[in-house]
């Protein structure tokens, strides 16, 4: 198939041809369009020529189609910018006469003493653009690279313009009535009327000009690209700037921050400038990610911070609490932008700054109009300050957000409009409102989707919570905290939730009796999953002396709940198994599932251990598990099919174990819940390791690479503790040493003991790990264990402890 893509370029879709056969119809287009000597006295070639850009992809759900366009254009890129009238691959490019064209040669661009790395889309779309387009503005907040893509994109396009291409820089000027001179000066127009000159000389030998920091004199730029593009037809103007010029043809295009691996990719590049031996392995890419996230992936501060490296290493970079020397260029560029806003426009952005995370239009109004904006001017000035990229916007969703680096900023400057304790006051009631609002519908049986909605708000909770437990609003932060308990438990964050839910009861004295209830339940479920017995036992009759003699029955179940949560930790089984009985039945009645899945969760467990009764505990699990469903929460729903699995293995019925998993599998990928998909991909790595070691290995390195994707501490401390078996297997016990001590290292930071069937499991390799090593080569790596990142563990896990015929196995099934 052959059509046109836009502009002056075609596309020929080739199926079933690898890239040799695409570069071979790609030349034979070069040389037939050549053979046909079209006359083109602007080229040096004195005839028309083409250039081609070729990339080929293996059709699958993974490679969408934009990105072999993509890449096609990178390579037409390539082609163009070594010669034109060639092709090109990414890494091929042919030999033939040149095809530039003609022109005087003349630019004052500057020489770039590092290489271009990123952004090839976007001078994909620059070039494709320059043909039709007579304005070109590129727009973004400071640092995120404006004007290194524009002189890119100038030097790849410079041999199609006969009089040159121009970098005027805008912002060293304050005297927009001089623009015009100041721009034939560096023409080297001569005259006592600038304009004219220019527009003279741009008419008969069009050139490209790039005004650079346009906001510096937005009225003057905007002058002077009027009157350039209604004189001179074919002449180009790209324009960088915080803001659009708003005239007629102006195309835009929006940069923001790189992408994490674009941005891991440049940070590497720069550090090695200044240190050519910088080569980070496997467990230095997450620290790599986490200096360029700190500064807000802008590509101006990952050059900063890689600077830094002449001085220190990699792992001090990323201790410091900024990857940033102050002050930096860049700070001074946010304060400038800060400073040329008008005093509204500062005053609601530096309330908003209080904000970690994204926001929508309802919050921007809560926190930033308060007293002095009403509804409709917060949403000008939001729209205001997006303008001006000082605000990001995400036009799907709605959501707004300030990066990192202009927060931190203006978040200092709050002091100079309003006191910071109020407006975290007001940020603080908006969102317990809305916590509330979701809490509601979670208890009334909202499906999980429902959790994305909490993860939207929740960056944002974590900046005002910790002001309002310590006095600033206590009975709000406590109503926020309460509510965030079940997501907090969703993602495993209990140490988080553990914090939280602890600073509120420190001010019990001062919260109304139903709020001091909400948090003592929430904080008994946390530490539930805790190894402080004692401590969840103090908590469980502190909930029963708080409620007193109620007579709301479902308040009455969730005492009986925390009551045996606390006995079934201490081992009193005889007493949890009576009170889980009694509360189950009492959330039946009150058609709480949540809590009734919890009940029945921990019944069956005494009943499958204690009492040897398996078919009564699968009959309580499976009631367990509708119940899980009905209440939307993955967290219990996975721990009741986790402990189903178990007591089927028990009995040795290894069918219906995977049978239970698949169903479960199949619900996860119905409502696109990945990581919970992910720990069923775990589960049944566990249930085939019985039977088929080879399928069991596979499944369980499936499970670790999608559930570190998700860093769910719980189920990632399980994957680990699934490999530190295989290991020991292996015989490789330095390995399960490492891995046993990192995952107990992740339970023990993140608050999480796990089920008792798991803290056997934890205890049975420990002791025989301690019974098969040396005890300094067991403290040494146990020492190494709890030293390693989440990337270091995953890839020794995956990489070592497997036995010496598993790498032919792999070729086989990869082939």
């Amino acid at each position: 198939m052959v059509a046109r893509y836009g502009g002056e370029e075609f596309v020929a879709l080739l199926p079933n041809t690898p890239e040799q056969g695409g570069i071979d119809v790609a030349e034979r287009m070069c040389k037939k369009v050549e053979e046909l000597r079209i006359v083109h006295r602007g080229s040096e070639l004195d005839h028309v020529s083409i250039s081609a850009g070729v990339a080929t992809m293996f059709a699958n759900n993974d490679d969408p189609a934009p990105s072999l366009i993509a890449a096609s254009d990178a390579a037409l890129y390539r082609a163009k910018e070594n010669g034109r009238n060639r092709a090109a691959t990414s890494t091929y490019i042919g030999e033939t006469r040149p095809a530039r064209r003609r022109f005087e040669g003349r630019s004052n661009l500057p020489a770039q003493p590092t290489s271009f790395v990123g952004r090839e889309a976007e001078l994909a779309m620059i070039s494709r653009a320059l043909p039709t387009s007579a304005v070109i503005s590129i727009l973004g907040p400071g640092g995120v690279g404006k004007t290194r893509l524009a002189i890119a994109a100038a030097q790849a396009g410079l041999p199609t313009f006969p009089g040159g291409a121009w970098l005027i820089e805008v912002g060293a000027e304050n005297n927009g009535d001089r623009l015009p001179a100041i721009v034939a000066h560096t023409m080297g127009l001569p005259g006592a009327d600038p304009l004219e000159e220019l527009l003279v000389s741009l008419a008969a030998s069009p050139a490209l000009i790039i005004l650079d920091s346009c906001e510096h004199l937005l009225g003057a730029c905007k002058s002077l690209v009027a009157n350039v593009t209604r004189r001179c037809h074919d002449a180009r103007i790209v324009t960088t700037s915080r803001q659009p010029l708003e005239i007629s043809g102006e195309v835009g295009i929006r940069l923001e921050p790189f992408p994490l691996a674009d941005a891991a990719k440049l940070f590497v590049a720069r550090a090695r400038d200044v240190r050519p031996q910088f080569a980070p392995g496997p467990e230095e890419d997450a620290v790599v990610r986490a200096v360029v996230g700190r500064v807000d992936c802008l590509p101006l501060g990952i050059e900063l911070a890689a600077m830094r490296l002449r001085n220190m290493s990699l792992h001090q970079l990323a201790e410091h609490g900024s990857p940033l020397a102050h002050p930096t260029d860049l700070h001074d560029r946010i304060a400038w932008s800060f400073d040329t806003l008008s005093e509204s426009e500062r005053r609601f952005l530096a309330r908003l700054s209080i904000l970690r995370g994204a926001f929508d239009e309802d919050a921007a109004r809560a926190v930033g109009g308060g007293d002095a904006f009403d509804g409709p001017t917060s949403f000008e000035l939001l729209t205001q300050l997006v303008e001006k990229s000082l605000v990001q916007v995400d036009l799907e969703s709605g959501r707004y957000r300030l990066l990192a680096t202009i927060a931190d900023y203006v978040r200092v400057r709050l002091v100079e409009f309003d006191d910071p304790t109020a407006i975290r006051a007001a940020a603080t009631r908006h969102y317990a409102g809305v916590v509330a609002e979701l809490r509601a519908e979670l208890n009334a049986g909202a499906p999980p989707e429902i959790f994305n909605r909490y993860a939207a708000v929740s960056e944002n909770v974590d900046a005002v919570l910790e002001g309002a437990l310590n006095g600033e609003d206590v009975e709000s932060g406590a109503a926020l905290a309460a509510g965030m308990a079940l997501f907090w438990i969703e993602l495993g964050r209990h140490a988080t939730a553990s914090r939280f839910l602890d600073l509120a009861i420190s001010h019990a004295d001062r919260l109304s009796r139903r709020r001091l209830l909400d948090v003592l339940e929430g904080a008994v479920e946390i530490q539930a999953a805790g190894s402080d017995p004692e401590r969840l036992e103090h908590l469980a009759e502190r909930f029963r002396a708080e409620t007193g003699t109620s007579n709301d029955g479902a308040e009455t179940a969730r005492v009986m709940l925390a009551l045996a949560l606390a006995r079934h930790a201490r081992a009193r089984f005889d007493e949890a198994g009576s009170l889980y009985h009694h509360a189950s039945n009492a959330f039946r009645i009150a058609g709480e599932a949540r809590s009734l899945a919890r009940a029945l969760l921990g019944w069956a467990g005494i009943v499958a251990e204690q009492d040897g009764d398996i078919s009564r505990a699968i009959a309580l699990l499976s009631e367990a598990l509708d119940a899980a469903r009905a209440s939307g929460s993955a967290s219990i729903m996975l721990e009741v099919v986790s402990e189903l699995v178990e007591v089927n293995l028990q009995r040795s019925d290894e069918t219906h174990a995977v049978e239970v998993i698949h169903d479960i599998a199949a619900q996860c990928h119905e409502f696109n819940d990945e990581a919970s998909t992910a720990f069923t991909t775990l589960l049944l790595a566990r249930v085939e390791l019985r039977s088929d070691s080879i399928v069991g290995r596979m499944h369980a390195r499936d499970a670790l690479e999608s559930l570190r994707e998700f860093a769910h501490p719980g189920r990632l401390a399980s994957c680990f503790e699934l490999f530190v078996r295989m290991a020991v297997d292996a015989q490789q016990d330095e390995t399960a040493a490492r891995l046993l001590a990192f995952a107990q290292n992740l339970r023990r930071t993140h608050g999480l003991a796990g089920s008792l069937r798991e803290q056997r499991e934890f205890a049975r390799l420990s002791e025989l790990l301690e019974r098969r090593m040396d005890r300094s080569a067991r403290e040494r790596a146990t020492r190494e264990g709890r030293s390693m990142a989440l990337e270091g563990a995953a890839h020794r896990a995956l990489t070592e402890g497997k036995p010496a015929s598993m790498e032919s196995i792999e070729a086989l099934i990869l082939a």
